[in-house]
């Protein structure tokens, strides 16, 4: 293992807590989205108690921490193992095999490399994918009623619906593109 790889482990958090960020991340997450979903109209003259703006942003970094917590979480399932202390013997064996395969690193790293790719592009095809719910959630929510003779109060959006509409559209977009990435790496 090289020396980097074992700074690498010895800095890094556990998977435990790895694990336990994201659950943290997926709960915060999700109760943010929920009061952004109540908030998104509220009745005229009303003041609303949260800002769906300030809300949207904080909810973007915390699927963006989470995207980054998971990527930690693939690149510690997929480090190499420490070896078991070996004997001197088996020592010189390995010094010996491994000037055979010099030929297969270059295959090794090409597989690694799109490996890493992919688990790239898949956390950051999830994130999109929250990022596209929470898109969703602020326009299906925040249409401002129409007017209607049994309600006297119409409630009125608290955010600009244009914006995120055409925010949702542009984030769709680019999770139609990075399907298609994937699909080629397949």
């Amino acid at each position: 293992m090289s020396s980097t790889t074992s700074a690498t482990i010895a800095t890094s958090p556990c998977l435990g807590e790895l694990l336990k960020t994201v659950a943290v991340l997926k709960f915060k997450s999700s109760h943010i989205k929920s009061i952004i979903q109540d908030n998104c109209k509220v009745q005229q003259g009303d003041t609303p108690p949260f800002k769906v703006d300030d809300l949207y942003e904080e909810y973007l970094s915390l699927i963006k921490l989470m995207r980054c917590t998971k990527l930690q979480i693939q690149q510690h399932n997929t480090l190499p193992l420490p070896p078991l202390e070996a004997t001197r013997d088996n020592k010189d064996d390995k010094d010996k095999e491994e000037g055979d395969d010099n030929d297969n690193d270059n295959n090794n790293n090409k597989v690694e490399d799109s490996e890493v790719t992919m688990m790239r592009l898949l956390a950051r095809k999830d994130t999109l994918s929250r990022h596209l719910s929470i898109l969703s959630t602020i326009v299906n929510n925040a249409y401002p009623s129409t007017s209607s003779s049994w309600k006297k109060i119409k409630d009125v959006s608290q955010v600009d619906v244009a914006a995120y509409e055409a925010e949702y559209q542009k984030v769709n977009d680019e999770i139609d593109a990075l399907l298609l990435k994937i699909q080629k790496l397949n």
